[in-house]
């Protein structure tokens, strides 16, 4: 969003390198001027779900054992970016609390030191952490956005170690790792052991014979006694290491990463990336034992002050099973897809901006509902106009196409493929009227469908209002929220704020109303508090949910509260 003018400003003012070596003095400076933050967060849902309930029938022990409520407990050390040390405590709801079933309190505890730029030491860190190297193909962890109307947001800028300070209990590594080296040449080199949540699945074939895989479990949830059983059932080893050359215009590097759970998985990776003026070449290439390849290959260009575009060439073969990897794909794993990716951004004149992609992509054997090879598409459009800060309108149209089994009801072969389609209609307006006093506003459409049923619609408007208070000492988020869909394939997506290190998007379906609202207090320099009431009401349901989670009401309420104290 800056123009040539300004950046030829600004250029003399910055620097990027240079010696980033920490000598003794400079680590006793970083330890002194570190500041503690406490983190302490609680939900209460107001409705009780039936797993709650049926602990005096003989089916107890499929019931939740712990109470209905959430929370979890944050603490770190730290220095801006040299310097973290916490830890992390979480129980979710129904997950036993300090009783016979779970003596230790919490269900899950995280714990990490990680220090920066200390010598030859570019990155250290000891207990959890996340690793991220190249564009991911060959290991990458952490939560990253596959495709966005930003098109220039597909390259992955590799972050190397991170600490892990989050509440999920899956995707990450447990150990040590050290990043060592200089500048322009650096070797990381790291090692997980970590106990993971599965159960062996053992399927009947012909002849007698069994075959036999192990499920992971990734849910995180410990709440009945078969959750208990299946929790921390197998062990999962990672180690490997990584080089990497970092010139000024030519980034290159090769890894090595072996992982053992059910099997011993073993990937060789190498990635490239080059800028050149306005143009910037990236991949990522793997290789598995097995037999499996993966191949990644990408531009991004400024073709002009107004236009920018993006290319992204995949092709992770059927054999290419690497669960590490979170690399660019239309699927949650990079396994068995082909496909292209092509994006631009054009700047047109009294404030209007163009937005677009289309990615192209098949399978060339069998998946999930898809006994055949398969093929998709997904096409992305979006018209913005901001004639200031003040106001913004934009229009985006979204459609993704692909092919699965047809239901077997209607009488015909499960491996008949037909295409299933839904596309998504959006227009919102943000209008800021002060710096206190911003509005969002937000309708939606969504139809889904596939060559044999009648499309499925579904409707949805919101309106969001922030205010601060004076002084920036308070503030308050509210959204009132109606939709309507005729059936569980045009169901919504909504993103909502929520009080700091929650991340919530809701699922709408079914005829109804939502709303939240959010307040926080300063209650004074260093400690804060978020409170936060949400509410969706289903008129004319009588039970909401299924299973152990099912609730006998036409509404489901929601209480968080959050407080933060640094010191």
């Amino acid at each position: 969003g800056i123009d040539i003018k300004t950046i030829k400003s600004i250029l003399p003012y910055i620097s990027i390198g240079g010696d980033n070596l920490v000598s003794k003095e400079k680590l006793k400076e970083i330890l002194m001027g570190a500041n503690h933050t406490l983190v302490v967060y609680y939900e209460q849902p107001l409705q009780t779900p039936q797993g709650f309930l049926n602990r005096a029938d003989s089916n107890y022990t499929n019931d939740y054992l712990g109470k209905n409520f959430k929370t979890n407990i944050r603490y770190r050390y730290s220095n801006g970016s040299k310097l973290s040390m916490g830890f992390n405590a979480d129980k979710d709801i129904g997950e036993p609390f300090f009783n016979a079933n779970q003596p230790r309190g919490f269900d899950f505890y995280s714990a990490h030191l990680f220090v920066k730029d200390i010598g030859l030491i570019k990155q250290l860190v000891i207990g959890d952490y996340h690793l991220s190297l190249g564009q991911g193909v060959g290991i990458g962890s952490g939560f990253v956005i596959n495709k966005s109307i930003e098109v220039l947001q597909i390259h992955r800028y590799a972050s190397g170690l991170r600490p892990y300070r989050s509440m999920n209990e899956f995707g990450f590594f447990r150990g040590a790792a050290a990043m060592i080296g200089t500048e322009k040449f650096s070797t990381t080199i790291y090692g997980s052991f970590k106990k993971v949540d599965g159960n062996t699945i053992v399927t009947d074939t012909t002849l007698f014979q069994t075959e036999r895989y192990y499920n992971i479990i990734q849910s995180g949830y410990h709440r009945t006694a078969r959750e208990l059983a299946l929790k921390n059932t197998s062990t999962q080893k990672v180690w490997g290491a990584y080089m990497q050359v970092q010139l000024k215009k030519l980034h290159a590097g090769i890894g090595y990463v072996n992982q053992e759970l059910s099997a011993t998985q073993r990937v060789a990776h190498a990635d490239l990336s080059y800028a050149a003026g306005n143009y910037l070449f990236f991949g990522e290439g793997a290789l598995q034992n097995g037999g499996g390849k993966a191949l990644l290959l990408g531009t991004m260009a400024s073709l002009h002050s107004n236009l920018d575009v993006a290319f992204v060439y995949r092709n992770y073969t059927v054999l290419y099973t690497n669960s590490l990897s979170n690399a660019f794909s239309n699927a949650s794993t990079p396994t068995n897809e082909n496909g292209v990716y092509m994006g631009a951004t054009l700047k047109l004149q009294h404030g209007f901006k163009l937005l677009g992609y289309a990615d192209f992509f098949n399978s060339p054997a069998p998946k999930y509902r898809t006994n055949g090879p398969s093929h998709g598409y997904d096409y992305a459009g979006a018209l913005q106009y901001q004639p200031g800060k003040s106001f913004k309108l934009e229009m985006r149209y979204r459609i993704i196409s692909n092919e699965a089994n047809e239901s077997s009801s209607l009488g015909n072969t499960i491996g008949y493929l037909i295409r299933e389609q839904r596309s998504t209609l959006r227009l919102q307006a943000d209008y800021t009227y002060s710096k206190q006093l911003i509005f969002r506003t937000r309708f939606e459409q969504t139809i889904a469908g596939n060559e044999t049923i009648s499309a499925q619609r579904g409707n949805l408007i919101f309106q969001d209002i922030h205010y601060d208070g004076p002084k920036g000492r308070w503030g308050v988020d509210f959204r009132y929220c109606l939709f309507n869909t005729n059936g569980s394939g045009a169901r919504l997506y909504s993103f909502e704020n929520d009080v700091p290190y929650t991340f919530s998007i809701v699922q709408l379906s079914g005829i109804g109303s939502r709303f939240y609202i959010m307040m926080n207090y300063k209650i004074q320099r260093n400690a804060a508090l978020w409170l936060r009431y949400s509410n969706s009401f289903f008129p004319g349901e009588q039970v909401l949910g299924y299973g152990l989670d099912a609730i006998q009401s036409d509404k489901r309420e929601s209480i968080k509260l959050l407080l933060k104290i640094n010191f």
